[in-house]
């Protein structure tokens, strides 16, 4: 209650204090103006000089008056809309709750807003209901009309007619990212080749949220097709691709399947696979598992990342990941490093061991933190490299991490130093 009228009583408060001291300001001009006429016994002089400062008091005035009328109205104007907000909420709660009837249409837009919110966050036989709405008030349809043609702002003069459609188009994409509805997908993957590149990433989205949610069918399998398509033809950044990859919840693994059989793109197949790795979906090590040789470097990096991630290893692939760690490419080696605890510990000591005396640092620091966690007898084979590897960039690595991990005493890792 106090946050209500504080506000205006402050912009009330500044302007009286603004306006006192340009009246303040003026009559003090006024006076050295007339002061000076006398002395210098000018009349046009004063007169210039009095309009001058009318003028100047004139202006500060106005722009202190807009300025603060401009923030207690939109102070007004956004506490309204967050009241109304809060009653939409409270009564959309009411109606799928409590059994209370649905209001009749149309709805205004704070009652599309926070119904669109509860889609987006409810999920089960609440989601179901809420969906129903959506449905029964053809939110759909007015959202996918909006993202086609857009439109403008009822006052023609705020901003440029191409910013207001774009502005408006993108809020109805917004929308139909949150209401997740299955006939949205085919309209908004005809958007994935708009020209404007911020309509192609919120219809990329939109389109992912909404497979997320489409049930299972040949429907949903055609629309996996299209999308999967759509994203390897389309002129999208593969970092936005892979955003998209993440929001497709239970889709994700026939999607990801496509793009990993069937993707030329390089950017795009290390994304997909990176994508595999954060969704943790066991049941595609087999096809990540495949790229791990693969020609471009940046794709080999993300299998044998997202190989580590899933803690899974294929034997088909042991041999592809023994070579990476002689890869050439520095990154490759050190995520093969990494990866190298899924291998056969007969095979893996020995490499990590060599690889310990790598010239790179970043893959010594891989291979020692990597030994350390070959479980028991990690440590202990740390603790024989500090001492007895004939590398010395070797030893004084496997000193550093077994002394981060505190697992060795500071004396005697200064001791084993300084033995070189």
């Amino acid at each position: 209650m106090w946050r209500r009228y504080g506000d205006d009583l402050y912009a009330l408060l500044v302007l009286v204090v603004f306006s006192t001291e340009a009246l303040v300001l003026g009559f003090l001009t006024w006076k050295f103006a007339l002061g000076a006429s006398d002395a210098l016994g000018g009349g046009g002089m004063v007169t210039l000089l009095v309009f001058s400062v009318a003028a100047t008091a004139l202006a500060l005035v106005t722009v202190g008056g807009y300025v603060l009328a401009y923030h207690v109205l939109s102070t007004r104007s956004e506490r309204g809309r967050n009241d109304r907000l809060e009653a939409w909420a409270a009564r959309w709660v009411s109606v799928l709750f409590q059994g209370e009837e649905p209001p009749p249409p149309p709805l205004p837009s704070e009652g599309v807003e926070t119904l669109l919110d509860l889609r987006e966050h409810l999920a089960g036989n609440e989601g179901a209901r809420v969906e129903d709405l959506v449905n029964r008030y053809r939110i759909g349809e007015s959202l996918i009309e909006r993202s086609r043609v857009g439109g403008g702002w009822p006052f023609g003069f705020v901003g440029s007619p191409r910013r207001r459609r774009l502005s408006r188009r993108l809020d109805a994409l917004e929308g139909l990212a949150k209401a997740r509805l299955p006939l949205a997908v085919e309209p908004l993957l005809e958007l994935l080749d708009h020209r404007e590149p911020a309509i192609r990433l919120m219809a990329l989205r939109g389109v992912a949220r909404s497979l997320a949610r489409m049930p299972g069918g040949s429907l949903r399998d055609r629309a996996v097709l299209g999308f999967a398509e759509a994203v390897m033809t389309s002129r999208i950044p593969p970092g936005a691709v892979e955003e998209a990859l993440l929001l497709l919840e239970g889709t994700a693994p026939q999607v990801l399947a496509i793009l990993l059989a069937a993707s030329h793109d390089a950017p795009l197949l290390a994304r997909a696979v990176d994508a595999a790795g954060r969704l943790k979906l066991l049941e595609l090590g087999d096809d990540v598992a495949a790229h791990v040789d693969h020609p471009e470097p940046e794709v080999r990096a993300a299998a044998l990342r997202t190989l580590g991630r899933m803690g899974f290893l294929p034997p088909t692939a042991e041999p592809a990941v023994g070579e990476a760690l002689l890869d050439p490419i520095e990154f490759v080696r050190i995520q093969a490093t990494r990866t190298s605890l899924l291998l056969p510990r007969e095979t893996a000591r020995p490499a990590l061991w060599m690889l310990l005396g790598d010239h790179s640092w970043w893959v010594r620091r891989a291979a020692a933190q990597a030994l350390l966690g070959m479980g028991v007898e990690g440590p202990r084979l740390l603790q024989s490299a500090g001492t007895g590897h004939p590398d010395r960039f070797a030893r004084h690595m496997a000193v550093q991490v077994l002394l981060d991990a505190g697992r060795l005493d500071p004396e005697l890792a200064r001791s084993m130093r300084g033995r070189g």
